[in-house]
């Protein structure tokens, strides 16, 4: 469950229920396979859908995720810089935050728009920051967040300058992680492309009456059980073998 709340998060969708989030994707994956399943004739071939429409929905999230951090990271430094001149200006915490809402990045406008709105209606910096870091998902916004919620307790004792180390420290991991990240995500969709060009076959095969009898015997839905089986643990061994080593979000709420 951590690791799919810190998926939600980073697809900018940290606020909805795990819980929920799970229930409605396998109401997506069980329609997904009663459909293939109906189609093909081939009850194998339903279980395969169940899995691959599963599969899918995880694919596309991920997806979202990668997209929406990869923005993030992009535009975060100048984000962390417009409020680090801000502060060197005179300029309190608070109204920085509220010259990024209006004039920063139009992609992260609307959320720390919230954030001030939240601000202003007497939530505390703190509370505040907790739901920032929960709409980004994103370490970097952790670190911004913690840094602003420490000024407003030591008096932006520091402030200035721990921003303008985060935005350099922020450019000099894009620049590594986007050159490795392109290569690994090649290889990745390959792999995962292997493991859905046999079932292709199988339901081409299925389309003639004699083969679907053939896997809708008890041998022939055994047989594709276990191939299915066998694929599942390959979908998840290179999900974890061609994972990119990242650091651990330690700042969350």
């Amino acid at each position: 469950m951590k690791w799919l709340r810190g998926l939600l998060a980073q697809s900018g969708l940290g606020h909805f229920n795990v819980s929920l989030a799970v229930g409605a994707a396998l109401l997506i994956a069980g329609f997904a396979g009663l459909l293939v399943g109906q189609i093909s004739g081939v009850i194998g071939l339903g279980f395969a859908g169940l899995a691959l429409g599963m599969s899918l929905q995880i694919e596309l999230l991920m997806l979202r995720a990668k997209v929406r951090t990869n923005t993030i990271v992009v535009i975060l430094p100048q984000v962390v810089e417009a409020i680090q001149a801000a502060i060197v200006a005179g300029i309190q915490p608070h109204a920085a935050l509220q010259d990024v809402a209006s004039s920063g990045p139009i992609q992260v406008r609307e959320s720390f728009a919230q954030v001030c709105t939240q601000l202003d209606t007497g939530r505390s910096m703190d509370r505040a920051m907790n739901w920032l870091k929960r709409e980004f998902g994103s370490i970097h916004v952790d670190q911004l967040a913690e840094y602003l919620v420490l000024s407003q307790r030591s008096g932006g004792i520091g402030l200035s300058q721990n921003l303008k180390d985060l935005a350099t420290r922020i450019r000099s991991e894009q620049a590594l992680s986007g050159e490795i990240g392109a290569k690994q995500g090649w290889v990745m969709a390959t792999a995962k492309l292997a493991l859905v060009t046999p079932w292709l076959i199988v339901w081409l095969l299925a389309a003639k009456p004699e083969n679907a009898i053939a896997y809708n015997s008890p041998t022939g839905t055994v047989l594709l059980l276990v191939g299915l089986i066998v694929c599942l643990l390959a979908y998840v061994s290179i999900g974890l073998l061609g994972r990119l080593p990242k650091p651990r979000r330690v700042l969350t709420a």
